[in-house]
């Protein structure tokens, strides 16, 4: 019984080591092809920006050095080079990042902001705040890391090793909250942590890091740390925050015991307690006192499947909801008390609407460019017929939330950051109508049609929320407050009431819909738990707000009405349910224990200076003629450019161990060695568009230097990826050496289609395989190594030449805690020979099919793989079990690896398969040192493969196997920033097939690999 290692180790070391260097980079397009860039520098940054955001470059110069002032001083250290600034209007999505290597840059996406994240005095003003913190952190060093600093680059920082991401992100989101807005005064961000106390679900600190996976996965990081950090400074000083941030850039500490470790020994020698007992009494702080409603009327029960439901609206008795994890929307039928799916999306939906008549659906979403091929992201709505599920063809471009008004639809089309109410009318080449235009800070959206000519929407006033209206006709805007009097007002000690006069219940309204005559909302007036209001109308025009009162359990969030009750979203710990309140709603209330009424009045804007002109933010007419500004240049000769692809910006040495990683793993039954020294090295443009990997090592062994580079390019519309690898395939004792040199040249595209979740991904490429073999050994048992290098051996063959072409059609998607997924993928590929008198082609075909409904629950996921390839040549080499030293392969990882050698190695065509099914799952989510257990599964498979090969031989044609995995989801920290999760799978394989019976064969086998993510 032998121990052997599949493939799935191939080149995993150099893409490990990107990841321990920089885990959270973001790459990719982010400029429009052949953009005309400017460059405006200050003090302590450069800024690069396109014509379009000038007005936007503008205001930044003008804030950016006080802005860093303010933050150079919380966090007690300074920047000692500019800090390079891209601004990018070319996506429709709302982000930005900040990357500190190989050198810190920071890229902010000049694109709205939505009340539905949160609200803020400023919009663009918060965003680079946000990063421009990470930058400042980032900087913090002590003399000798500064030494180091020097030599190295940018991997030469403590706060890799020492700061966990809800500090990373914790002291950002507190940062961009000081002015009373943002995250971390969000009650509706508070409220997710509630609801993890209430569930006896409050996350822990190496949680909060980033190891959970389950949901609200992203997001935990953020929500944790902002609210905790905002609680250090508010309880402990800002002195003492400062003093934090100090020690983690210079204070390296390593124990067993994961809270003695790093970041942890810092917090408790600068605060004086440990972190669990100031995280028990930040859990008390933010714990709510008082009764919360726990009998809630679930919907739609899970049964072990997490749901994400974004968005609900109801129409002639039926309730659509929106479900991002599932990617589906389903549909409720109130009287019959049945849900079925409507149609299918993509998990970038985050809106629905339904038409007036009730057949038709509009999803707002957006289009996305391929996986890593960029950040150019465009916002749409996308019609379905409701009764089909089917797209009726309509797609309406640059439209956000969209909604359907009058003969059209209406929404929020944005100039660059700047929010605009947009009116689109049906009829062809009719042009689009500006009814509103907001700014940084007046902010327009969540948008509810009332008939043919009203609508009303919600917008924030420098981070103030209001509920306004608008009138086609008369082009009127106006506001609502209370008169100052209200109806059935109480107040009590658990759950105290804003005093009528304060109309602060509209601070956090979000959510607006118009639903069976009424405005229905969601609001939280009270730093509590989000609660369901609506306003009525009378014959008069007159308006009452009835504002509910009772804490459910889970929010009443996206609350709509249908045939007299009132549906919502609960929000709960790891889930989301569709719900209906169990109490009346009756038209009006007076001395209702859960209701109180608000008399309502209108408030007449002055449009011209809220709706048209907007807050603007103060006028930068002339950026100040002490900074150094240059020319519009296309962006890869901006600013010298070639200046940012400095080796030594980032640089890792490393040592170099011989045959772990060999190109190829069919033997793989000998150990590694130490062969040498060498270095990683990593490069990048201000813009992550072009990006450099390089290995390059010295191996005393072979007298050689193996060489990977890597440089992927984004910059011309397309990605275009260039490999280069020179490097010693080592065989098992008694066998010859190859150095293998391979360039390889390949465009990747990816196509939405039907309703974006069918994908289409094409990728072309050129690829070159040179092969020189070392001398033959000497004994039977031994490799022998030459004296002089191996560059001198001669080549073994000609060189081989292909045209490589993959063809994919997929909807497969798997979330973090799933084993299998749900979809299918459809892979094709073709392998075109350049080398001999013809083009000589192969083929491979991967058919996948997963199913995995229930994750949380066991025996309840399948995937089912088909492969087949057929070579109509000697060459490549091919064996059965899918290794190649010629060319990439696709179907190795299902392939009969368990049947290792010898076996033929040069076939005409293989085809085979495996059925696998999933047998046991168990969740753990628990820590144990520094690695975190998020869950063990077991799954047993059927494999079998059939060929016919050239050779005239006695193997048989046809082997089977039954497998059995047992694997485990598990997370690691190598640094603090570096979450990797790693899914180790030990395999057992009994071969039902025997080789010839002179070849010893155990038909017992066990394997091991392993599959990461970061």
């Amino acid at each position: 019984m032998k121990i052997f290692l599949r493939k799935g180790f191939h080149r995993a070391a150099f893409f490990l080591a990107a990841a321990l260097l920089f885990p959270a980079a973001l790459f990719g397009q982010n400029f429009k092809p052949f953009s005309k860039l400017r460059t405006v520098k200050t003090a302590h940054f450069e800024f690069i920006y396109p014509p379009e955001s000038e007005e936007t470059a503008r205001f930044l110069t003008g804030r950016a050095e006080g802005i860093y002032s303010r933050l150079s001083a919380l966090i007690g250290t300074e920047v000692k080079r500019r800090i390079v600034v891209s601004i990018t209007p070319h996506t429709d999505e709302s982000n930005g990042y900040m990357n500190p290597v190989p050198y810190p840059h920071i890229l902010v996406f000049d694109t709205p902001e939505f009340l539905d994240f949160s609200a803020y005095e400023n919009t663009i003003e918060n965003l680079f705040t946000h990063e421009l913190t990470h930058a400042i952190c980032a900087e913090s060093r002590g003399t000798v890391l500064e030494v180091l600093h020097k030599i190295f680059g940018g991997w030469a920082n403590l706060l890799a090793f020492n700061a966990p991401w809800f500090m990373i992100e914790g002291a950002a989101v507190a940062v961009e909250s000081e002015g009373g807005f943002g995250r971390a005064n969000d009650p509706l961000i508070k409220e997710t942590l509630r609801q993890d106390i209430l569930e006896d679900a409050f996350k822990t600190p190496f949680q909060a890091e980033g190891v959970w996976d389950l949901p609200p996965t992203g997001h935990v990081y953020y929500y944790y740390g902002g609210y905790f950090c905002q609680y250090l400074l508010s309880v402990y000083g800002e002195e003492k925050f400062t003093q934090l941030w100090q020690q983690i850039g210079k204070t390296l500490h390593f124990s067993p015991a994961k809270y003695n470790n790093g970041f942890y020994y810092i917090f408790k020698k600068v605060y004086g307690k440990t972190i669990l007992d100031v995280w028990k009494d930040f859990e008390n702080n933010i714990k709510l006192s008082g009764t919360v409603e726990t009998k809630i009327h679930y919907l739609t029960p899970q049964r072990g499947r997490p749901a994400s439901i974004v968005d609900i609206v109801s129409k002639n008795k039926k309730v659509y909801f929106l479900d991002r994890f599932s990617q589906k929307i389903y549909v409720h039928n109130t009287v019959k008390n049945t849900t079925r799916i409507a149609a299918n999306t993509d998990d970038a939906a985050y809106s629905l609407d339904i038409s007036p008549d009730g057949k038709r659906i509009l999803v707002s979403t957006y289009l996305r460019p391929a996986a890593n091929a960029g950040q150019l992201s465009r916002a749409q709505a996308v019609e379905y017929w409701a009764d089909l599920g089917i797209p009726t063809g309509r797609v309406f471009k640059k439209m956000y939330y969209a909604r359907y008004f009058r003969d059209g639809i209406i929404g929020i089309a944005p100039q660059l950051h700047k929010t605009n109410i947009v009116y689109r009318p049906f009829a062809k080449k009719a042009p689009d109508e500006y009814l509103l235009k907001g700014s940084a800070e007046f902010v327009l959206g969540n948008i509810a049609p009332i008939d043919n000519s009203r609508f009303a929407f919600i917008c924030a006033v420098k981070g103030r929320r209001e509920i306004a209206f608008f009138d086609y006709e008369t082009k009127n805007v106006w506001t609502v407050t209370n008169t100052g009097t209200t109806t059935g007002l109480y107040e009590t000690a658990i759950n105290e009431w804003t005093p009528p006069e304060n109309t602060a219940y509209w601070n956090y309204v979000r959510n607006l819909r118009f639903s069976e005559g009424r405005l229905v909302f969601q609001y939280n007036n009270n730093d509590r738990m989000s609660k369901f209001g609506q306003i009525c109308f009378d014959e008069n025009g007159g308006l009452t707000a009835l504002l509910h009162r009772t804490d459910y359990f889970g929010g009443v969030h996206n609350p709509v009405l249908a045939d007299g009750k009132v549906y919502y979203k609960s929000a709960l710990s790891t889930t989301s349910t569709l719900s209906v309140l169990d109490e009346e709603i009756p038209a009006r209330a007076a001395k209702q224990p859960s209701l109180i009424t608000v008399p309502l009045k209108q408030e007449n804007w002055n449009r011209e200076r809220l709706a048209l002109a907007g807050f603007a933010p103060p006028d930068h007419a002339a950026i100040p003629d002490t900074f150094t500004m240059n020319q519009w240049e296309p962006y890869y000769t901006i600013n010298q450019l070639g200046h940012h692809f400095n080796p030594l910006n980032l640089w890792f040495p490393l040592p170099y161990f011989g045959n772990f990683l060999s190109e190829s793993m069919v033997f793989a039954d000998y150990g590694t060695e130490f062969r040498g020294f060498g270095g990683f090295f990593y490069m990048s443009d201000p813009f992550d568009s072009n990006l450099i990997f390089m290995q390059a090592y010295y191996d005393w062994k072979y007298s050689i230097v193996p060489i990977d580079i890597t440089w992927m390019n984004f910059s011309f519309g397309l990605p275009l990826y260039f490999y280069y690898s020179d490097k010693i395939s080592v065989s098992p004792p008694g066998s010859t050496d190859t150095r293998v040199i391979r360039p390889m040249l390949y465009l990747y595209f990816r196509f939405p289609l039907i309703d974006n979740r069918l994908e289409l991904h094409i990728r072309p490429g050129l690829q070159a395989t040179y092969m020189f073999d070392a001398p033959r050994p000497t004994k039977s048992t031994d490799t022998v190594i030459p004296g002089g290098t191996a560059y001198t051996w001669e080549r073994s063959q000609r060189g081989f030449y292909f045209f490589n072409m993959g063809v994919i059609l997929s909807t497969l998607d798997t979330w973090q805690w799933q084993i299998f997924g749900n979809g299918f993928s459809e892979a094709g590929y073709i392998h075109v020979w350049l080398g001999g008198d013809t083009l000589t082609p192969s083929y491979e075909n991967v058919l996948t099919l997963a199913i995995e409904p229930f994750p949380f629950i066991n025996i309840s996921g399948m995937r089912q793989t088909l492969y087949g390839t057929y070579w109509d040549t000697k060459y490549p080499r091919m064996p059965i079990q899918g290794d190649s030293l010629l060319t990439e392969t696709y179907f190795s990882k299902v392939s009969l690896s368990e049947y290792k050698t010898p076996l033929p190695s040069t076939l005409n065509w293989v085809v085979g398969g495996e059925t696998e099914l999933k047998l046991f799952g168990l969740e753990l989510q628990k820590g144990f040192s520094h690695f975190y257990a998020n869950r063990v599964f077991l799954t047993a498979a059927y494999r079998w493969g059939y060929w016919g090969s050239q050779l005239d031989s006695t193997y048989p044609n046809f082997l089977h196997s039954v497998i059995f995995r047992m694997g485990m989801h598990y997370s690691i920290y190598p640094v603090s920033v570096a979450h990797i999760r790693l899914v180790p799978e030990f395999q057992f394989a009994l071969k039902l097939s025997a080789l010839d019976g002179t070849v010893d064969e155990n038909p017992a086998q066990f394997s091991f690999s392993f599959n990461y993510f970061y």
